[in-house]
């Protein structure tokens, strides 16, 4: 096979891995690669080619490619790939075994005195993906190129603010801290180099219960996996993302923690079954519809966060949209914070959606509207059902200021004799994805068929290229076990392991949280890996992996609850990373200071209601940018005319972060004309709809006077309030 052929094999196999649904490649689709992540992976497959060209995989070269014989595999090449005889393995493993043993004290100079009743703080601080970055999660597609695109196509909308949400729960000498993140993923040598962080400023406990988790939105930024099969899925790394991100993440921790005051916390399940859809057709129809709620009050009953565990793709906003969005899960989020009595921030944890695509429902829907796009209002329909049906459930949840706190995060070998020990993988000594034809993505009916190890060929990963490790995180709050899971699980494999360790625990019920603590694309059943499908075509460790991790999970979970249990496998001791240096962004001057360059005016055609409010202001260059936009109403206090900020029922501002205002960027000369210039002018458009086809919490826009104000920076600092303008 030649190298061209491969790295795109490998980079729509990975668009599979991170669920591209309803968006994979037609047979006349066309993927595009970045040259640059190919120039600096020559040594892929260990074949050596030279690429002076972009490069473009046809449906149909991939069709071709996937059915080449075993012969065209030197047994030389297979040789070369096998891996150590299980006991010299287990012997290796052995020696890297350092779990459990105590870090020294300054690790845990600063942890705060231990309290004996609980303590919890909760934060948001944002990512800092620049408008302008590429939308990661379907798949590479060139497309709108900006200075910060590499294999994905740029983004110049932005729907609502990509964020860290963290929540810290301490009680007795026990820390955990939840965090959920705007991206399609988490790469697990993230988590190592932030508990590395919190353990050099004197937080070792931060830093032993530190669980991240992606909301697997696939309108988010991405280039911050240090590793080649995440930067083909992600794009090709960058110290400047990486940078930004990983500040947020340990802002979002370290204030959340300093935040932390006397709590009550409880939790419960219910049942949504209209927020999503069992969309993998070759194993049946299957649907789990159990939400998982846990509700955090202060001692006086006010409401502090509500954390969700629900199984919910988020992929309502398309592959060529050129948006920037929380998607579905962050739909769930700001339905629910907005018609809140008063606002509380709302923390999504994706459980099984591997095989669940976002589901719309029709209820909320009033009407006719001004909506901008068809997906904001399949998102407001989203928001509106799940607050209809989340907050009238928190009422009835038990909270308890006295909990068991436990934690325990344990790495583990990963190599293919663990894995498929039944052999079933042996030709892929490494891993391997995209074993499938194309035909096979929708396997299904009384024609489908039934591959086996025999007949399926895949695109192999090589020993340079290899993962060895993974990490599994088994948590317990008071009657409530959480397990996570590196990846995609399917719902069979999830609800399993939900179900197995529910017993095992002695818990009430567990959560499982996917796509947290590392992402090792799709968790399916061995059986329904042989099924084929795109989630079997995304799975990079073939059939035996989602098992293998359930079994893992399961085994950490008994540990955590049985101290004294031994394990049957060994444990990998800290892993060495990429140290990546903190680095900033270049940034281009803006040509003017921050002004309105256009007022606000109402514009309106044959499908709208009301119209649209659109405005124009010059700000800064998205590199150090962020513009936060809200509206303001003018309301008469003791016949004084004041300007005050218009919020939702929550007391929660209407503001561009949650999608009510839509920002866009017009740069000038735009980025088609020259990527890098010294100077230029940023135009930012605000879009707001005044009537939407789904009511919010505090209903339509009422007629009065309105006006926006913009803050953001230039790098100077500015804040501007538009003109006003009346809603009839």
């Amino acid at each position: 096979m030649k190298i061209i052929d491969l790295i795109c094999l490998i980079g729509i196999g990975i668009a599979f891995a991170f669920g591209c649904e309803d968006s994979h490649p037609s047979k006349n689709e066309h993927v595009h690669l970045d040259q640059k992540i190919l120039d600096q992976h020559q040594t892929i497959a260990d074949l050596a080619v030279d690429l002076d060209q972009n490069l473009v995989l046809d449906q149909k070269v991939l069709d071709q490619q996937l059915i080449f014989s075993d012969q065209q595999i030197s047994d030389q090449q297979v040789e070369d790939q096998t891996t150590l005889p299980m006991d010299m393995q287990l012997a290796v493993d052995q020696a890297l075994t350092t779990w459990d043993e105590p870090f020294p004290s300054e690790v845990y100079a600063e942890r705060p005195a231990p309290q004996s009743r609980l303590y919890a703080g909760v934060a948001e601080k944002q990512l800092g993906f620049p408008l302008g970055s590429g939308a990661v999660g379907y798949g590479p597609k060139l497309g709108l190129q900006t200075p910060f695109t590499s294999l994905y196509s740029g983004t110049d909308i932005q729907h609502t603010q990509l964020t860290s949400k963290a929540v810290v729960l301490r009680q007795d000498q026990s820390t955990i801290a939840l965090v959920r993140l705007d991206t399609v993923g988490v790469w697990q040598d993230l988590i190592i180099d932030l508990q590395n962080q919190l353990r050099s400023i004197g937080r070792g406990d931060l830093a032993d219960g530190l669980v991240l988790a992606g909301t697997h939105t696939h309108a988010s930024g991405g280039r911050v996996f240090k590793h080649l099969i995440g930067e083909i899925a992600v794009g090709e790394f960058s110290p400047e993302f990486y940078t930004r991100l990983r500040a947020s993440i340990l802002a979002s921790i370290l204030e959340a923690d300093q935040n932390a005051q006397p709590a009550k916390i409880g939790h419960d399940t219910i049942l949504v079954s209209n927020l999503h859809r069992d969309r993998r057709c070759e194993d049946g129809e299957y649907q789990d519809d159990h939400l998982g709620l846990i509700k955090i009050t202060k001692d006086d009953g006010t409401l502090m966060a509500v954390l969700l565990n629900y199984a919910m793709h988020g992929t309502i906003i398309g592959n060529e949209s050129g948006i920037l969005s929380s998607d579905a899960p962050g739909a769930v989020e700001q339905g629910v914070e907005n018609a809140l009595a008063q606002y509380a921030p709302v923390l999504y944890f994706q459980s099984w959606a591997g095989d669940m695509s976002p589901n719309v429902p029709t209820e909320g829907v009033v009407g006719n509207g001004d909506d901008l796009r068809d997906e904001y209002t399949s998102l407001e329909a989203i928001s509106h059902a799940a607050a209809q049906q989340i907050i009238p459930a928190l009422d009835g949840i038990e909270l308890d200021d006295q909990v068991d706190l436990k934690v325990k995060t344990i790495r583990f070998v990963l190599n293919n004799e663990l894995i498929n020990p039944d052999g079933s993988f042996d030709r892929y000594p490494y891993g391997g994805l995209f074993c499938f034809p194309s035909s096979a993505n929708d396997n299904c009916g009384p024609d489908a068929r039934v591959f086996n190890p025999n007949n399926i060929n895949c695109i192999r990963n090589t020993q340079n290229n290899k993962i060895a490790w993974a990490q599994i995180t088994a948590l317990q709050i008071g009657s409530l076990g959480l397990i996570t899971l590196p990846g995609e699980p399917l719902t069979d494999i999830a609800t399993e392991l939900r179900d197995r360790a529910i017993e095992d625990m002695g818990v009430q019920n567990v959560w499982v949280m996917g796509y947290a603590q590392g992402h090792f694309a799709y968790l399916v059943h061995k059986d329904d890996y042989f099924l084929a499908g795109y989630e079997s075509t995304g799975t990079i460790w073939g059939p035996g992996l989602g098992l293998f991790f359930v079994e893992r999970g399961l085994e950490i979970a008994h540990k955590l609850t049985h101290p004294d249990a031994e394990l049957s496998f060994s444990v990998v001791a800290i892993p060495e990373i990429y140290e990546c240096m903190d680095t900033e962004f270049d940034f281009e001057e803006s040509l003017d200071l921050a002004q309105w360059s256009t007022q606000p005016m109402i514009s309106i055609n044959d499908q709208q209601v009301k119209g649209v409010v659109q405005a124009t202001f010059i700000g800064g260059d998205p590199a150090i940018d962020a513009p936060l936009v809200w509206l303001e109403k003018e309301n008469i206090i003791d016949q004084v005319a004041v300007w005050q900020p218009y919020t939702h029922q929550s007391n929660l501002v209407w503001k561009s972060e949650d999608g009510y205002l839509v920002l866009s960027l017009s740069p000038e000369p735009p980025y088609s004309e020259a990527l890098k210039l010294d100077a230029r002018r940023y135009y930012w458009h605000v879009h707001m709809p005044i009537q939407r086809k789904v009511n919010p919490a505090n209903g339509q826009l009422p007629s009065g006077r309105y006006r926006f104000v913009a803050k953001g920076k230039q790098p100077a600092e500015y804040q501007i309030e538009s003109n006003s303008f009346d809603i009839p």
